[in-house]
C-alpha cells in the first residue's frame, strides 16, 4: 500500500517538475530555502526522537537497538575467531 502511494506521489511530483510555473517558482531562492529547511526538519525530528529514546532506554535500564546490534557484531567476531583456531 505504502509503495503504491509513494510511487503515485513520485509520478505526480515528476509531472509537477515539468510545469513551467513550478520551474519558475523553484528558481526563487526563498522557495528553495524553505524546501531545504523542510527536508532538514525531518532529519532533525528523527535525531531528536532517537536521542530521547536512548535517554528513556537508559532510565528504564533497557538496551537500545544500536547496543543490541553492537553486541551481536562482537559475538560474531568472537565466534569467528574461535572457529578459526
Amino acid at each position: 500500500m505504502m509503495n503504491k502511494l509513494k510511487a503515485a506521489m513520485m509520478t505526480r511530483a515528476m509531472k509537477l517538475m515539468t510545469d513551467p510555473k513550478v520551474m519558475k517558482m523553484l528558481s526563487n531562492p526563498k522557495v528553495t530555502n524553505v524546501l531545504l529547511q523542510a527536508m532538514m526538519l525531518k532529519g532533525r525530528a528523527e535525531q531528536a526522537w532517537s536521542e530521547r529514546a536512548q535517554v528513556l532506554a537508559r532510565q528504564l535500564n533497557l538496551a537500545t537497538q544500536q547496543e543490541v546490534d553492537d553486541l551481536k557484531a562482537e559475538l560474531d567476531a568472537v565466534r569467528s575467531r574461535e572457529s578459526g583456531r
